[in-house]
């Protein structure tokens, strides 16, 4: 049985060499000529350089239509929701920009009602001391009378 045996392992390890030997020559050569060769769809014949050569039949053209049909709508979903997402953040940020608008006005307002204020009031302060003035005038004129 050992015989045997050691007979099947020396078969099976010459045809490994010699697959071995046929794959690294097979490399070799597909290598050469580009591992990745140009896929030629069954509808064109030929093509070079600045030409292709084509024919097609009524079912090819039908799948064709049919596949631009399905990518044009992926397409069109796809940027779709892309739109309708950027629309939405652009209306959210317009409502912002909208109540930020009238938070500055009002504060606008109030600095504008202040400063009015604030001109009124140095107004009456300046009418007060003219009067307080007035009035330390007449007081020191009648302190005097009587003094």
């Amino acid at each position: 049985m050992n015989k045997k045996f050691a007979e099947e392992w020396k078969e099976l390890k010459a045809k490994q060499e010699k697959r071995k030997a046929y794959m690294r020559e097979y490399m070799k050569t597909s290598r050469a000529k580009g591992i990745h060769k140009p896929h030629k769809p069954r509808y064109v014949k030929t093509w070079s350089n600045k030409t292709i050569e084509m024919s097609y039949d009524a079912r090819t053209l039908f799948d064709m239509l049919n596949k631009a049909n399905v990518e044009r709508l992926k397409l069109v979903e796809k940027y779709e929701k892309a739109i309708d997402r950027l629309t939405k953040i652009i209306e959210k940020n317009q409502r912002e920009i909208r109540s930020k608008d009238d938070l500055l006005g009002k504060y606008q307002l109030s600095q504008e009602y202040l400063a009015k204020l604030i001109q009124e009031q140095t107004i009456d302060i300046d009418d007060y001391q003219d009067k307080i003035r007035a009035l330390g005038i007449q007081i020191t004129s009648y302190e005097k009378k009587f003094n």
